[in-house]
């Protein structure tokens, strides 16, 4: 076969019995017929049409099916197909799992192109790993994280407005509900200019986000609100003091709250005293009486903001999204 001479072998998936020779990027992967048949309809059709020999293209004595496919998103498709059952193990988890956003959408085109199932799998996983419809959970991943700036976890990262507006489309295209509201809260975080004027988003999901935006800013306000006005708890033995709190936490935070950036951070975060885990967050970290901090945390913050969580499939034009706190 000619234009062989920058081809490699793969180092795992050339196998010496095999009897096809799949070439993505500039690697080879010598593999077998039957098995590729047995858990891809898209190549068992592809090996069932007769071909001509042409000697001219074969390699290694066996016939070549040249991919589209780079060699890492080839890797992917060979190991799920030879080692289903390893790609679950917690020692290949990090190796196997650890996939850019860009990277785990290609898998699942990959899985759909060729209707392997367990590479779309893989490729869902990865996603609504990262993207947990359980608030709780969610906040591990995002905790700290803006948008616009750096938002990392597991391999997965969204760094741009280009970047942000792309997944979603992406998320849209292949139908991804449980993942869609998220990425559309992420994306109504950059400014009303960059919304409007981005080509990547579609003219419904322009109009979803910019909704989301004023809904989220309304809530927002309205869970401001208390710390403003500056309300204490009406059982408040320290009312002075808890008044002089609130106004601090007001004039420190109100800028990052209008941003909306941190809204389903660690309530701990929102309220700029650092990053405390729920359960070991207290009226003591924000130097607020009892009574006050389950006035405003207990009783106003949080039921106020686990509604809008909620509430975000609805807003997104999501209905089947079930958010959980």
């Amino acid at each position: 076969m000619a234009g062989t001479e920058n081809i490699q072998r793969h180092p795992e998936y050339y196998f010496p019995d095999g009897n096809i020779v799949i070439i993505a990027g500039n690697h080879a992967f010598r593999t077998h017929r039957t098995v590729l048949s047995r858990h891809s309809k898209v190549f068992r059709d592809m090996f069932t049409i007769p071909q001509p020999p042409v000697d001219s293209d074969l390699y290694d004595g066996c016939s070549v099916v040249h991919l589209t496919e780079t060699r890492e998103e080839a890797q992917i498709m060979f190991s799920v197909i030879y080692d289903g059952i390893e790609m679950y193990n917690p020692q290949s988890q990090s190796k196997i799992l650890n996939m850019t956003m860009d990277f785990a959408f290609s898998i699942l085109h990959l899985g759909m192109k060729y209707q392997i199932e367990p590479l779309q799998k893989l490729a869902i996983h990865r996603l609504e790993r990262h993207f947990p419809t359980r608030l709780s959970i969610y906040q591990i991943y995002h905790q700290n994280a803006r948008m616009a700036e750096n938002l990392s976890g597991d391999g997965i990262t969204l760094q741009t407005p280009e970047q942000c507006f792309a997944v979603a489309n992406r998320a849209r295209r292949h139908q991804m509900s449980k993942i869609l509201p998220q990425l559309l809260y992420h994306c109504a975080q950059f400014d009303v200019r960059t919304i409007l004027r981005h080509p990547e988003l579609s003219q419904t999901d322009r109009e979803i986000i910019l909704e989301l935006k004023e809904k989220i800013r309304t809530h927002v306000l309205d869970m401001m609100q208390p710390f403003f006005l500056r309300h204490t708890d009406k059982a408040c033995a320290s009312s002075t003091l808890c008044k002089e709190r609130l106004e601090e936490i007001f004039e420190k935070q109100h800028f990052l709250w209008l941003s909306s950036s941190h809204l389903f951070c660690y309530v701990s975060t929102w309220l700029g005293v650092g990053t405390i885990y729920p359960a070991n967050f207290g009226a003591k970290d924000v130097g607020l009486c009892g009574r006050c901090f389950n006035y405003l945390i207990g009783q106003n913050l949080l039921p106020k903001r686990d509604k809008l969580w909620k509430e975000l499939g609805q807003l997104c034009g999501v209905p089947d999204w079930i958010g959980e706190v």
